[in-house]
């Protein structure tokens, strides 16, 4: 055992541990007794059969490896920046021996964004090569959720006023379809 300083990886990772454990969606998977169920930029771990936290952790700029087992309490002191040294089992380790880093998750679409996908993939819409797409879809949003939850408009004057909106689009070259296609691909993303 060696007393290591807490680095602020560590201490996010942790944080991480906490989000997860404070989380009403907890991932059963990450946190399952399993010594790589969470998978990190810096670290693995999981669950212990104890039921304790065990992780490997990959200091950056340091060909080490940190393994450790920690309670919940001592979780959540690293976590809050209560713990400033760590004892910890120290290995060196090659630097291909580190875990290959996790896929970054993509934020999700927002209505906007999958409106005008849908549009762009059906054809009925062509972007303009420079366009910024999120702006585009933002202002798609802002035009078409009012225009469908519009308590007394019909269907047609609801498709005529998203069809008119994407024509002054900023960043849409081209449109095409009628007004009821156009709505319907809408009216869809709209709930």
């Amino acid at each position: 055992m060696k007393t290591v300083e807490v680095v602020p990886e560590l201490v996010e990772l942790m944080q991480y541990v906490v989000e997860m454990l404070d989380s009403s969606e907890e991932d059963e998977r990450s946190l399952a007794e399993s010594d790589d169920g969470l998978q990190t930029e810096h670290g693995v771990g999981g669950r212990a059969s104890d039921g304790r936290f065990q992780f490997d952790f990959y200091p950056p700029g340091r060909d080490e490896r940190w393994s450790m087992v920690l309670g919940e309490d001592a979780v959540r002191a690293i976590a809050d920046g209560g713990w400033k040294t760590l004892p910890v089992e120290v290995q060196a380790v090659a630097p291909e021996a580190r875990p290959p880093r996790p896929a970054p998750k993509a934020p999700p679409k927002s209505r906007g964004q999958s409106m005008l996908d849908a549009l762009v993939e059906k054809g009925l819409v062509l972007l303009e090569k420079r366009a910024r797409v999120a702006e585009v879809a933002a202002a798609l949003e802002e035009v078409a959720l009012p225009a469908i939850d519009h308590p007394s408009a019909t269907d047609e004057d609801k498709a005529a006023t998203i069809v008119e909106a994407r024509i002054d689009l900023p960043g849409i070259e081209e449109v095409f379809g009628d007004d009821r296609e156009v709505f319907e691909v809408v009216k869809r993303f709209a709930d």
